[in-house]
């Protein structure tokens, strides 16, 4: 499946919030619950909150579930579809 990695910041009125977020997250489930799998997720220090690197089927699987963690968990993210080496050869090997 293509691996997406999320870039996230917590909004304004969440941040308020964060202690309970802390005890409700279930970002992994709702990533399953979707059709994906979490593969890992980070919380960060600097420009972002946190980070979190998942597989999904298909783009509009990602872009849904990324939707659905800004509604659910109060977010902003910026998603990125990922290559592994294997992959970003094959995008090489069509270049003229």
């Amino acid at each position: 499946m293509p691996v997406y990695v999320t870039l996230w910041t917590f909004t304004d009125q969440r941040v308020k919030d964060v202690k309970a977020l802390i005890a409700e997250t279930g970002a992994a489930k709702m990533v399953e619950s979707m059709g994906g799998k979490a593969l890992s997720g980070y919380w960060l220090m600097g420009p972002y909150d946190g980070i979190i690197i998942a597989e999904f089927p298909d783009d509009e699987t990602a872009s849904a579930a990324c939707l659905a963690g800004c509604a659910r968990f109060g977010l902003r993210t910026k998603t990125m579809r990922a290559f592994d080496g294997e992959q970003f050869q094959r995008i090489l090997d069509k270049l003229p």
